[in-house]
């Protein structure tokens, strides 16, 4: 598989965008979107005009870790365009707010007079949902393909057996920040583990005191926007 990054910064950063990534097939025919924050919907629809290939017809199904504006803040606009322009409904999975979120998103659109034409919410079936923490606000992480994303929390996900079991963790990470865990925190996790995960989620102006933290506690890297990881 080929996880390809579109956004790696916290929700104010605007150079970075917003955390998000594709995780594409062998044959790059179908793709899962990991969160669809405010600046999701926009790249994705730059790479489909600067490389000439049609990408969001491909994206099968969406996860949201949960509401706040940075990870779902395009996931109905991108619902409604993959539907008007490709006729075809996109699957979500994820919080289980939201459906009622999408609902009132796209309550006035009408698309051959149904919403069930615009997007699907798929219950727990092959993906692992992985309920945490983030300062109040109902959230998720997901194991799916060997993907363990972390969403966003308060703490530490990589202390646990879903750990383990990943081939490739992206977890988010701040240098200083009481919503989010700080790299020294993460950095207790076993080192097997470190060296599997890769740091998302940061402000552009601490990106390279992460990178040094990073290769200092043996993280597989820290994300940057555009970055392809294979595994």
């Amino acid at each position: 598989m080929k996880i390809q990054i579109l956004g790696t910064g916290n929700g104010f950063e605007t150079n970075l965008g917003t955390t998000s990534f594709l995780a594409w097939n062998g044959d790059m025919t179908s793709a899962i979107l990991f969160d669809c924050g405010w600046s999701v919907f926009a790249e994705l629809r730059r790479l489909e005009i600067e490389t000439k290939v049609n990408i969001i017809p491909k994206i099968d199904t969406c996860f949201i870790s949960h509401l706040h504006e940075d990870h779902a803040g395009t996931a109905g606009l991108l619902a409604l365009y993959k539907a008007y322009i490709h006729g075809k409904p996109l699957k979500f999975i994820g919080i289980d707010t939201l459906p009622r979120y999408l609902s009132l998103v796209l309550q006035n659109a009408e698309i051959s007079g149904s919403a069930d034409n615009i997007w699907q919410y798929k219950e727990f079936g092959e993906f692992e949902i992985i309920k945490n923490d983030h300062g109040g606000m109902p959230t998720c992480g997901i194991l799916k393909d060997g993907i363990y994303y972390s969403g966003d929390t308060q703490y530490s996900m990589l202390e646990s057996d879903v750990a383990k079991r990943a081939k490739i963790i992206i977890h988010e990470t701040q240098e200083h920040d009481e919503f989010h865990p700080q790299i020294k925190d993460l950095a207790t996790a076993p080192a097997d583990i470190r060296a599997k995960t890769y740091l998302t989620h940061y402000r552009e102006n601490e990106q390279s005191v992460l990178e040094a933290a990073a290769k200092e506690y043996g993280f597989a890297g820290v994300c940057r926007k555009g970055q392809e990881i294979e595994f």
